[in-house]
């Protein structure tokens, strides 16, 4: 059974005294605001994950698109969950409750996001995780394994905590995990990842040929 990458991130948006569509209409203003610079990756490298899976109802015709970012409001279970789902450009998807991000994407499982992907092409990714997290006030986002270990509990059960109380957790079960994202090695015991972004190169880029169809 595969693993699967659970990323949560930090913001600071105020829910309290506020409707659904006063949260819906804050949160997407500000999604608007912000200009993710490395689109264009992104959307390459989702094309590239789903080529082969177009049973999964047309997804990459939804990846093409550059939508504007919006929310279906018959998604959205206010009196259950408490999460405000908003779809983006490129089939994007980011789900807020009071206290943390979640994000969707990319859907790169957990031993591949820590120990084989090539560094240049998840720091595109964490490049994305920035400018969402400090968007909305946040400045960090932590890595889980939705199974695997006793760390998962964080992700299976993080409807009931805060970020800072998953962070604690963490932190108190298994120690701070100090080594460079890019310096974790499949033999280390990394149950979970705190990501600060301190050590992205952001004149950098990872190239997108290598994602198109090959003629």
């Amino acid at each position: 059974m595969g693993v699967d990458l659970n990323t949560f991130g930090k913001h600071t948006i105020d829910f309290n005294g506020k409707t659904y569509l006063e949260l819906t209409t804050e949160i997407k203003a500000k999604l608007d605001k912000i200009e993710i610079t490395n689109l264009e990756y992104i959307k390459h490298a989702l094309l590239d994950f789903y080529r082969d899976k177009e049973w999964l109802d047309g997804i990459t015709d939804h990846i093409k698109k550059l939508h504007k970012w919006h929310f279906e409001e018959e998604d959205y279970r206010w009196t259950e969950d408490k999460y405000i789902t908003l779809y983006g450009p490129h089939n994007l998807e980011l789900a807020f409750d009071e206290h943390k991000i979640f994000f969707w994407d990319p859907p790169y499982r957990y031993n591949y996001w820590f120990h084989w992907i090539e560094k240049l092409h998840r720091d595109e990714w964490r490049k994305y995780f920035y400018q969402i997290i400090t968007g909305f006030g946040g400045n960090r986002a932590i890595y889980l394994p939705d199974n695997m270990s006793e760390s998962s509990k964080y992700a299976q059960e993080c409807d009931d905590w805060t970020f800072e109380e998953i962070e604690n957790g963490l932190i108190k079960d298994y120690g701070k995990f100090e080594k460079p994202l890019h310096e974790i090695k499949e033999e280390d015991d990394c149950w979970y990842y705190i990501d600060y972004f301190k050590d992205i190169d952001w004149s950098k880029n990872a190239p997108i040929d290598e994602f198109l169809p090959k003629p």
